[in-house]
Protein backbone atom coordinates (compact mmCIF):
# COMPACT_ATOMS: atom_id res chain seq x y z
CA UNK A 1 0.00 0.00 0.00
CA UNK A 2 1.54 3.32 -1.02
CA UNK A 3 2.08 5.89 1.67
CA UNK A 4 1.00 9.43 0.93
CA UNK A 5 3.78 11.95 0.68
CA UNK A 6 3.49 14.94 2.95
CA UNK A 7 5.48 18.15 2.88
CA UNK A 8 9.13 16.93 3.14
CA UNK A 9 10.22 16.99 6.77
CA UNK A 10 13.91 17.16 5.83
CA UNK A 11 13.22 20.42 3.99
CA UNK A 12 11.57 21.92 7.06
CA UNK A 13 14.61 20.96 9.15
CA UNK A 14 16.78 22.49 6.44
CA UNK A 15 14.99 25.85 6.62
CA UNK A 16 15.23 25.91 10.39
CA UNK A 17 18.90 24.92 10.46
CA UNK A 18 19.88 27.30 7.68
CA UNK A 19 18.21 30.32 9.27
CA UNK A 20 19.64 29.45 12.68
CA UNK A 21 23.05 28.96 11.12
CA UNK A 22 22.93 32.33 9.39
CA UNK A 23 21.81 34.24 12.50
CA UNK A 24 19.68 37.38 11.77
CA UNK A 25 18.18 40.52 13.20
CA UNK A 26 20.44 43.31 12.22
CA UNK A 27 20.65 44.16 8.58
CA UNK A 28 22.30 46.35 6.05
CA UNK A 29 19.44 48.80 6.23
CA UNK A 30 18.04 48.71 9.77
CA UNK A 31 19.49 50.83 12.57
CA UNK A 32 20.25 48.06 15.09
CA UNK A 33 23.23 47.72 17.39
CA UNK A 34 25.18 44.71 18.61
CA UNK A 35 26.64 46.49 21.65
CA UNK A 36 25.46 44.99 24.96
CA UNK A 37 24.97 48.30 26.76
CA UNK A 38 23.06 49.95 23.93
CA UNK A 39 20.91 46.83 23.42
CA UNK A 40 19.99 46.94 27.12
CA UNK A 41 19.03 50.59 26.68
CA UNK A 42 16.45 49.72 24.04
CA UNK A 43 19.04 49.93 21.22
CA UNK A 44 19.45 53.64 21.84
CA UNK A 45 22.81 55.40 21.85
CA UNK A 46 22.98 58.39 19.49
CA UNK A 47 23.36 60.66 22.53
CA UNK A 48 24.51 58.13 25.14
CA UNK A 49 26.89 55.60 23.57
CA UNK A 50 30.33 55.25 25.13
CA UNK A 51 33.54 56.22 23.30
CA UNK A 52 34.51 52.61 22.49
CA UNK A 53 31.16 52.10 20.68
CA UNK A 54 30.97 55.53 19.09
CA UNK A 55 32.31 54.27 15.75
CA UNK A 56 29.26 52.00 15.47
CA UNK A 57 26.65 54.49 16.67
CA UNK A 58 27.71 58.14 16.61
CA UNK A 59 31.38 59.03 16.04
CA UNK A 60 30.86 62.42 17.69
CA UNK A 61 30.78 60.54 21.02
CA UNK A 62 34.41 59.36 20.81
CA UNK A 63 35.32 61.74 23.61
CA UNK A 64 35.29 60.94 27.32
CA UNK A 65 35.58 63.29 30.28
CA UNK A 66 39.34 63.30 29.84
CA UNK A 67 42.11 61.74 27.72
CA UNK A 68 41.34 58.04 27.33
CA UNK A 69 42.75 55.02 25.51
CA UNK A 70 40.42 52.06 25.06
CA UNK A 71 40.16 48.60 23.55
CA UNK A 72 37.00 46.52 23.33
CA UNK A 73 35.37 43.43 21.89
CA UNK A 74 31.72 42.38 21.79
CA UNK A 75 29.56 39.49 20.65
CA UNK A 76 25.80 39.45 20.20
CA UNK A 77 23.39 36.74 19.07
CA UNK A 78 19.81 37.30 17.98
CA UNK A 79 16.99 34.96 16.95
CA UNK A 80 13.72 36.35 15.67
CA UNK A 81 10.79 33.98 15.32
CA UNK A 82 7.94 36.46 15.66
CA UNK A 83 5.56 34.24 13.68
CA UNK A 84 6.41 31.22 15.88
CA UNK A 85 7.69 29.08 13.01
CA UNK A 86 9.44 26.79 15.49
CA UNK A 87 6.18 26.19 17.34
CA UNK A 88 4.39 25.50 14.07
CA UNK A 89 7.18 23.13 13.05
CA UNK A 90 6.83 21.22 16.32
CA UNK A 91 3.05 20.95 15.81
CA UNK A 92 3.58 19.73 12.25
CA UNK A 93 6.03 17.03 13.36
CA UNK A 94 3.58 15.70 15.96
CA UNK A 95 0.71 15.74 13.46
CA UNK A 96 2.77 14.11 10.71
CA UNK A 97 3.77 11.28 13.06
CA UNK A 98 0.15 10.84 14.10
CA UNK A 99 -0.97 10.79 10.46
CA UNK A 100 1.73 8.31 9.48
CA UNK A 101 0.81 5.93 12.31
CA UNK A 102 -2.90 6.21 11.51
CA UNK A 103 -2.21 5.63 7.81
CA UNK A 104 -0.12 2.52 8.50
CA UNK A 105 -2.80 1.12 10.76
CA UNK A 106 -5.52 1.89 8.19
CA UNK A 107 -3.58 0.31 5.31
CA UNK A 108 -2.94 -2.86 7.32
CA UNK A 109 -6.65 -3.06 8.17
CA UNK A 110 -7.60 -2.63 4.50
CA UNK A 111 -5.27 -5.50 3.57
CA UNK A 112 -6.94 -7.69 6.22
CA UNK A 113 -10.43 -6.64 5.03
CA UNK A 114 -11.15 -5.55 8.58
CA UNK A 115 -11.32 -1.73 8.77
CA UNK A 116 -12.79 -0.43 12.01
CA UNK A 117 -14.60 2.91 12.13
CA UNK A 118 -12.24 4.15 14.86
CA UNK A 119 -9.23 3.58 12.57
CA UNK A 120 -10.91 5.47 9.76
CA UNK A 121 -11.94 8.47 11.89
CA UNK A 122 -8.45 8.65 13.44
CA UNK A 123 -6.94 8.83 9.93
CA UNK A 124 -9.50 11.40 8.79
CA UNK A 125 -8.91 13.62 11.83
CA UNK A 126 -5.14 13.41 11.41
CA UNK A 127 -5.38 14.29 7.70
CA UNK A 128 -7.53 17.35 8.44
CA UNK A 129 -5.10 18.55 11.10
CA UNK A 130 -2.13 17.87 8.80
CA UNK A 131 -3.53 20.29 6.21
CA UNK A 132 -4.06 22.95 8.87
CA UNK A 133 -0.51 22.56 10.20
CA UNK A 134 1.05 22.64 6.72
CA UNK A 135 -0.86 25.82 5.86
CA UNK A 136 0.32 27.26 9.16
CA UNK A 137 3.98 26.95 8.11
CA UNK A 138 3.54 29.25 5.12
CA UNK A 139 4.99 32.78 5.18
CA UNK A 140 6.27 32.50 8.75
CA UNK A 141 9.88 33.64 8.35
CA UNK A 142 12.62 32.65 10.76
CA UNK A 143 15.46 35.15 11.10
CA UNK A 144 18.73 35.11 12.99
CA UNK A 145 21.89 37.18 13.35
CA UNK A 146 25.30 37.39 14.96
CA UNK A 147 27.48 40.46 15.35
CA UNK A 148 31.11 40.83 16.39
CA UNK A 149 32.78 44.19 17.11
CA UNK A 150 36.41 44.90 17.97
CA UNK A 151 38.34 48.15 18.12
CA UNK A 152 40.96 50.34 19.76
CA UNK A 153 41.13 54.09 20.06
CA UNK A 154 42.34 57.19 21.86
CA UNK A 155 40.51 60.38 22.80
CA UNK A 156 42.39 63.53 23.70
CA UNK A 157 41.13 66.95 24.74
CA UNK A 158 40.37 68.12 21.18
CA UNK A 159 40.84 65.16 18.83
CA UNK A 160 39.92 61.48 18.97
CA UNK A 161 40.37 58.49 16.68
CA UNK A 162 39.72 54.76 16.65
CA UNK A 163 40.16 51.84 14.30
CA UNK A 164 37.57 49.10 14.26
CA UNK A 165 36.17 46.01 12.60
CA UNK A 166 32.57 44.87 12.74
CA UNK A 167 31.15 41.73 11.20
CA UNK A 168 27.43 41.04 10.99
CA UNK A 169 25.93 37.87 9.54
CA UNK A 170 22.22 38.27 9.02
CA UNK A 171 19.46 36.56 7.10
CA UNK A 172 16.25 34.59 7.10
CA UNK A 173 14.44 31.63 5.60
CA UNK A 174 10.78 31.25 4.71
CA UNK A 175 8.56 28.53 3.25
CA UNK A 176 5.68 29.49 0.99
CA UNK A 177 3.06 26.77 0.65
CA UNK A 178 1.53 26.68 -2.84
CA UNK A 179 -2.25 26.69 -3.23
CA UNK A 180 -1.90 23.74 -5.61
CA UNK A 181 -0.29 21.65 -2.86
CA UNK A 182 -3.10 22.43 -0.44
CA UNK A 183 -5.63 21.60 -3.16
CA UNK A 184 -3.96 18.21 -3.71
CA UNK A 185 -4.08 17.50 0.01
CA UNK A 186 -7.76 18.44 0.02
CA UNK A 187 -8.32 15.95 -2.81
CA UNK A 188 -6.74 13.25 -0.65
CA UNK A 189 -9.11 14.22 2.17
CA UNK A 190 -12.11 14.11 -0.19
CA UNK A 191 -11.12 10.61 -1.32
CA UNK A 192 -10.97 9.47 2.29
CA UNK A 193 -14.36 10.97 3.07
CA UNK A 194 -15.79 9.18 0.03
CA UNK A 195 -15.27 5.72 1.55
CA UNK A 196 -17.09 6.39 4.82
CA UNK A 197 -20.06 4.19 3.86
CA UNK A 198 -17.72 1.38 2.81
CA UNK A 199 -15.93 1.62 6.15
CA UNK A 200 -19.20 1.44 8.08
CA UNK A 201 -20.22 -1.70 6.16
CA UNK A 202 -16.66 -3.12 6.18
CA UNK A 203 -16.63 -3.29 2.37
CA UNK A 204 -13.52 -1.22 1.62
CA UNK A 205 -11.90 -2.78 -1.50
CA UNK A 206 -8.59 -4.51 -0.66
CA UNK A 207 -6.86 -2.58 -3.46
CA UNK A 208 -7.94 0.83 -2.11
CA UNK A 209 -5.00 3.20 -1.63
CA UNK A 210 -4.88 6.67 -0.14
CA UNK A 211 -4.00 8.86 -3.16
CA UNK A 212 -0.59 10.52 -3.27
CA UNK A 213 -1.48 14.17 -2.52
CA UNK A 214 1.39 15.71 -4.47
CA UNK A 215 3.45 14.17 -7.26
CA UNK A 216 5.81 17.15 -7.24
CA UNK A 217 5.56 19.84 -4.61
CA UNK A 218 5.06 23.33 -6.00
CA UNK A 219 5.67 25.02 -2.64
CA UNK A 220 9.00 26.80 -2.39
CA UNK A 221 11.68 27.78 0.10
CA UNK A 222 13.58 31.08 -0.04
CA UNK A 223 16.67 32.29 1.82
CA UNK A 224 18.01 35.85 1.84
CA UNK A 225 21.14 36.64 3.84
CA UNK A 226 24.30 38.70 3.98
CA UNK A 227 27.66 38.65 5.71
CA UNK A 228 28.82 42.24 6.13
CA UNK A 229 32.31 43.16 7.30
CA UNK A 230 33.03 46.82 8.00
CA UNK A 231 36.56 47.96 8.83
CA UNK A 232 37.65 51.54 9.07
CA UNK A 233 38.68 54.61 11.01
CA UNK A 234 36.57 56.95 13.13
CA UNK A 235 37.59 60.54 13.82
CA UNK A 236 36.26 62.98 16.39
CA UNK A 237 36.64 66.75 16.83
CA UNK A 238 35.72 68.69 19.96
CA UNK A 239 35.03 72.08 18.40
CA UNK A 240 34.06 73.69 21.72
CA UNK A 241 32.85 72.75 25.16
CA UNK A 242 29.40 72.18 23.66
CA UNK A 243 29.90 70.95 20.08
CA UNK A 244 31.46 67.68 18.95
CA UNK A 245 31.69 66.27 15.45
CA UNK A 246 32.62 62.84 14.15
CA UNK A 247 33.13 60.89 10.93
CA UNK A 248 33.66 57.26 9.99
CA UNK A 249 35.36 56.16 6.78
CA UNK A 250 34.92 52.43 6.27
CA UNK A 251 35.53 49.68 3.78
CA UNK A 252 32.61 47.29 3.39
CA UNK A 253 32.87 43.69 2.24
CA UNK A 254 29.32 42.60 1.44
CA UNK A 255 28.61 38.93 0.80
CA UNK A 256 25.04 38.26 -0.32
CA UNK A 257 23.32 34.86 -0.22
CA UNK A 258 20.22 34.39 -2.34
CA UNK A 259 18.59 30.95 -2.56
CA UNK A 260 15.25 29.85 -3.99
CA UNK A 261 13.98 26.38 -4.77
CA UNK A 262 10.82 24.41 -5.27
CA UNK A 263 10.29 22.18 -2.26
CA UNK A 264 10.34 19.05 -4.41
CA UNK A 265 13.57 20.09 -6.11
CA UNK A 266 15.56 21.22 -3.06
CA UNK A 267 18.77 19.17 -2.82
CA UNK A 268 19.29 19.41 0.92
CA UNK A 269 22.04 16.79 1.09
CA UNK A 270 24.25 18.59 -1.44
CA UNK A 271 23.41 22.17 -0.52
CA UNK A 272 26.45 24.48 -0.39
CA UNK A 273 25.92 28.04 0.78
CA UNK A 274 28.83 29.38 -1.27
CA UNK A 275 27.08 28.31 -4.48
CA UNK A 276 24.57 31.09 -3.78
CA UNK A 277 27.10 33.75 -2.72
CA UNK A 278 28.15 36.96 -4.43
CA UNK A 279 30.74 39.41 -3.10
CA UNK A 280 30.83 43.19 -3.40
CA UNK A 281 33.35 45.68 -1.98
CA UNK A 282 32.89 49.41 -1.55
CA UNK A 283 33.56 52.35 0.77
CA UNK A 284 31.01 54.22 2.80
CA UNK A 285 30.72 57.15 5.20
CA UNK A 286 29.04 57.95 8.52
CA UNK A 287 28.77 61.45 10.02
CA UNK A 288 27.65 62.49 13.49
CA UNK A 289 27.23 65.56 15.67
CA UNK A 290 26.63 65.95 19.41
CA UNK A 291 25.71 68.96 21.54
CA UNK A 292 26.44 69.07 25.29
CA UNK A 293 24.28 71.40 27.43
CA UNK A 294 24.98 70.72 31.08
CA UNK A 295 23.41 67.38 32.00
CA UNK A 296 21.76 67.16 28.59
CA UNK A 297 23.24 65.77 25.41
CA UNK A 298 21.71 65.79 21.93
CA UNK A 299 22.94 63.90 18.89
CA UNK A 300 22.23 63.30 15.22
CA UNK A 301 23.94 60.71 13.05
CA UNK A 302 23.77 59.68 9.41
CA UNK A 303 25.05 56.22 8.47
CA UNK A 304 25.88 54.69 5.08
CA UNK A 305 25.56 58.06 3.39
CA UNK A 306 26.70 56.68 0.03
CA UNK A 307 23.79 54.75 -1.44
CA UNK A 308 24.66 51.39 -2.97
CA UNK A 309 22.78 48.62 -4.78
CA UNK A 310 24.44 45.32 -3.86
CA UNK A 311 23.72 42.52 -6.38
CA UNK A 312 22.87 38.94 -5.47
CA UNK A 313 23.73 35.85 -7.49
CA UNK A 314 20.14 35.69 -8.75
CA UNK A 315 20.34 39.19 -10.23
CA UNK A 316 18.35 40.87 -7.48
CA UNK A 317 19.63 43.81 -5.42
CA UNK A 318 19.92 44.59 -1.73
CA UNK A 319 19.78 48.33 -1.27
CA UNK A 320 22.17 50.01 1.16
CA UNK A 321 20.47 53.33 1.80
CA UNK A 322 21.37 56.27 4.03
CA UNK A 323 19.95 56.07 7.53
CA UNK A 324 19.49 58.95 9.97
CA UNK A 325 18.72 58.94 13.67
CA UNK A 326 18.41 61.59 16.36
CA UNK A 327 18.74 61.15 20.09
CA UNK A 328 18.77 62.90 23.45
CA UNK A 329 20.00 61.92 26.91
CA UNK A 330 20.02 63.26 30.43
CA UNK A 331 22.29 62.12 33.25
CA UNK A 332 23.42 62.80 36.79
CA UNK A 333 25.76 60.86 39.07
CA UNK A 334 23.36 57.93 39.44
CA UNK A 335 20.93 57.99 36.52
CA UNK A 336 20.99 58.07 32.74
CA UNK A 337 17.85 58.42 30.62
CA UNK A 338 18.15 58.23 26.84
CA UNK A 339 15.85 58.27 23.80
CA UNK A 340 16.42 57.77 20.05
CA UNK A 341 14.20 58.20 16.99
CA UNK A 342 14.85 56.90 13.48
CA UNK A 343 14.44 59.73 10.99
CA UNK A 344 14.31 57.33 8.07
CA UNK A 345 12.22 54.25 7.35
CA UNK A 346 14.48 51.25 6.87
CA UNK A 347 14.07 47.82 5.29
CA UNK A 348 16.04 44.95 6.84
CA UNK A 349 17.64 42.07 4.95
CA UNK A 350 15.62 38.88 5.05
CA UNK A 351 11.89 38.82 5.60
CA UNK A 352 11.45 41.25 8.46
CA UNK A 353 9.00 44.14 8.09
CA UNK A 354 10.25 47.66 7.53
CA UNK A 355 11.46 49.47 10.65
CA UNK A 356 11.38 52.91 12.12
CA UNK A 357 12.31 52.65 15.78
CA UNK A 358 11.63 54.76 18.84
CA UNK A 359 14.05 53.62 21.55
CA UNK A 360 14.01 54.45 25.26
CA UNK A 361 16.48 53.42 27.94
CA UNK A 362 17.47 54.07 31.52
CA UNK A 363 20.57 53.19 33.52
CA UNK A 364 20.98 53.27 37.28
CA UNK A 365 24.45 53.13 38.76
CA UNK A 366 24.29 50.99 41.87
CA UNK A 367 27.88 52.00 42.54
CA UNK A 368 30.72 53.46 40.53
CA UNK A 369 31.51 50.21 38.72
CA UNK A 370 28.08 48.54 38.59
CA UNK A 371 24.91 49.50 36.70
CA UNK A 372 21.43 48.14 35.99
CA UNK A 373 19.72 48.93 32.67
CA UNK A 374 16.23 48.75 31.21
CA UNK A 375 15.12 49.53 27.70
CA UNK A 376 12.12 49.61 25.40
CA UNK A 377 11.95 49.77 21.62
CA UNK A 378 8.84 50.41 19.49
CA UNK A 379 8.63 49.93 15.73
CA UNK A 380 6.47 52.72 14.32
CA UNK A 381 5.85 50.65 11.15
CA UNK A 382 4.82 47.24 12.56
CA UNK A 383 3.86 48.53 16.06
CA UNK A 384 5.99 45.80 17.60
CA UNK A 385 7.37 46.40 21.11
CA UNK A 386 10.65 44.95 22.41
CA UNK A 387 11.75 45.33 26.06
CA UNK A 388 15.36 44.72 27.07
CA UNK A 389 17.35 44.22 30.26
CA UNK A 390 21.04 44.34 31.09
CA UNK A 391 23.71 45.11 33.61
CA UNK A 392 27.36 46.09 33.70
CA UNK A 393 30.16 45.69 36.19
CA UNK A 394 33.79 46.67 36.33
CA UNK A 395 37.01 45.53 37.95
CA UNK A 396 39.97 47.91 37.93
CA UNK A 397 40.31 49.16 34.31
CA UNK A 398 38.03 46.50 32.79
CA UNK A 399 34.29 46.68 32.22
CA UNK A 400 31.85 43.94 31.19
CA UNK A 401 28.31 44.48 29.90
CA UNK A 402 25.55 41.93 29.35
CA UNK A 403 22.11 42.38 27.76
CA UNK A 404 19.17 40.05 27.09
CA UNK A 405 15.93 40.23 25.11
CA UNK A 406 13.26 37.54 25.22
CA UNK A 407 9.73 38.25 24.05
CA UNK A 408 7.28 36.75 21.52
CA UNK A 409 9.83 34.74 19.60
CA UNK A 410 12.61 37.32 19.84
CA UNK A 411 15.71 36.33 21.77
CA UNK A 412 19.01 38.16 22.04
CA UNK A 413 22.11 37.79 24.16
CA UNK A 414 24.98 40.24 24.06
CA UNK A 415 28.31 40.42 25.86
CA UNK A 416 30.95 43.13 25.72
CA UNK A 417 34.33 43.51 27.41
CA UNK A 418 36.14 46.86 27.52
CA UNK A 419 39.55 47.89 28.79
CA UNK A 420 40.01 51.60 29.39
CA UNK A 421 43.11 53.32 30.65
Amino acid sequence: MARARRFPRHLLHFCFALAAGLWQAASADAFITYDARDIALGSSGVASSRPHNAAFFNPALLFNNGPTTFAHGSLALRLNDRENFRGGLDDYHVTEDTFSDALDEFNEAVARLDVRLSQYTALLDAAELLIVDIEGLSDRPLMAGVGVNIGVGHAGERYAASIFMRQVVTGGAVIRIAEEDIAALEEMLTALRGIEDAVRTNTVPPDFTVPDPVDEFLSDVAVEAAAITESGVAFGLRASDAWRFGAVIKHVEFLTYDYFSRAGDADVDHFRLRQHERQSNFFNLDLGVALELGQWRFGVVGRDLIEKDVPTIRGRFIKVRPKARAGASWHNDSWLVTADLDLTRNRPIGFDPETRFVSLGSEYRVRHNAALRLGFRHNLVSHENTPSLGFGFGIAEAQADIAVISLRGQQALALQVVSQF
